[in-house]
């Protein structure tokens, strides 16, 4: 085993570490780049960005780059991961349309998590490719007109 120590990057100008953050945004299709994501995926490791800039903010600062997170990136399961168990349920259950009770009972992720990423139980069946559920949605003229009935 030969032991080799990592280059240091002493003497990079402001420019090359610049230009390596604005790579890995474009790459990653991200405006903030969370110093943890850059070290995976940048040439350098953030030290040289703290010690030029001071903290990782002013280093995203300096680049252009967005300060502060959105809500995508707090965004710990994908839409991908979502479906795909959606999906996985519905092939255990050998069910061509699962419920939300269905999918409590055996999926890996919470249904509210379903509901607030894609709007309705309907729209993720939509996008899973399942059939949709048996129940339909009732708008609020449907419930008044209903109440006028029985009124």
């Amino acid at each position: 085993m030969e032991f080799q120590l990592n280059e240091y990057h002493r003497d990079l100008t402001t420019e090359e570490l610049i230009n390596d953050l604005i790579r890995v945004s474009q790459m990653l299709h991200k405006s903030y780049i969370s110093r943890s994501e850059y070290e995976v995926n940048g040439e350098y490791s953030a030290t040289p960005f703290l010690c030029r800039f001071g903290s990782w903010i002013n280093t995203l600062s300096a680049a252009g780059l967005e300060t502060q997170r959105t809500k995508t990136d707090f965004t710990r399961i994908s839409d991908h991961s979502l479906i795909e168990d959606m999906k996985r349920v519905s092939k255990i259950l050998r069910k061509e349309s699962i419920s939300t009770k269905d999918y409590s009972e055996n999926g890996k992720y919470k249904v509210q998590t379903i509901l607030s990423r894609f709007g309705s139980w309907n729209d993720a069946l939509n996008i899973a490719e399942l059939q949709p559920t048996g129940y339909k949605e009732i708008t609020d003229i449907d419930l008044f007109e209903e109440i006028e009935k029985c009124g």
